[in-house]
């Protein structure tokens, strides 16, 4: 069995995405972008999680999915991306294509898609129970990508997503009323901790998830009235937890 995701230590959410740091799936891996990967045959290879398919496209894997029994694991995708632009919402927008077809078993993180919904299976690190106790000092703070960092006057409570250490990232966040990101992971684990989220959709994906945020665009004035309408979802740790339980017994099952 081979565990297949982007490696990276540049971006925590890539970092813990992966289901094999939670279940019982071996502890071989390999890089997505690795000529290696394209030398596999008649392998048991789980890719996942991230926003893996614009990579998977680019890197034209359909070989590797007909040779293996490939599995996807909450992946997810960007139909648009920009570092500044900031993107209206698209009614059902594709973010996955046909890009992963040739996989035995298609999981993705995207509620809508056609395939099996699979929240990141980040969401069972441990470290959420300790901070989604913690009772918040600040009133808000931002989670910025660290390659398109947010500036807002007058707020200067700042982390990014940059590097591997996700109690720090989680700590940072527990300590906030409330989010401004516009890193999928920022967004998502802001909302596992239950924090109100604010989100500005500079990239498609952030459209995506099953708990929405409240979107903003450059015009948008943020004030306690704009906070007070936005809505948190206190069970969205435990759901996403019992979706990735199931899954991956359906995985063994199916395959083990």
């Amino acid at each position: 069995m081979i565990n297949c995701f982007n490696i990276t230590l540049n971006n925590v959410g890539d970092f813990y995405s992966p289901p094999f740091r939670y279940f019982n799936l071996g502890n071989n891996f390999i890089d997505i972008k690795s000529s290696d990967l394209k030398k596999t045959n008649n392998e048991l290879i789980i890719i996942g999680g991230g926003a893996l398919t614009g990579i998977a496209k680019l890197l034209e894997l359909n070989d590797v999915f007909k040779s293996n029994r490939v599995i996807t694991w909450g992946i997810g995708g960007d139909a648009r991306a920009s570092e500044k632009k900031i993107f209206d919402f698209i009614e059902g927008e594709d973010h996955i294509g046909d890009t992963w077809n040739y996989c035995k078993l298609i999981s993705t993180r995207i509620p809508y898609e056609k395939y099996f919904y699979v929240p990141c299976a980040s969401c069972m690190h441990r470290s959420f129970d300790i901070f989604k106790k913690v009772i918040p000092k600040n009133k808000i703070g931002i989670y910025s990508h660290w390659k398109r960092p947010i500036t807002i006057k007058g707020i200067n409570n700042h982390m990014t997503n940059q590097g591997t250490n996700i109690d720090e990232k989680l700590n940072f966040i527990s300590q906030c009323h409330t989010i401004i990101t516009n890193a999928y992971h920022g967004l998502y684990w802001s909302t596992l901790l239950g924090k109100k989220v604010i989100c500005i959709p500079n990239k498609s994906g952030l459209y995506s998830l099953k708990y929405k945020p409240y979107y903003i665009n450059d015009e948008t004035i943020i004030n306690e009235e704009l906070i007070d309408k936005i809505e948190n979802y206190p069970y969205a740790l435990d759901e996403c937890r019992t979706l990735n339980g199931e899954f991956y017994r359906k995985v063994k099952k199916e395959f083990f």
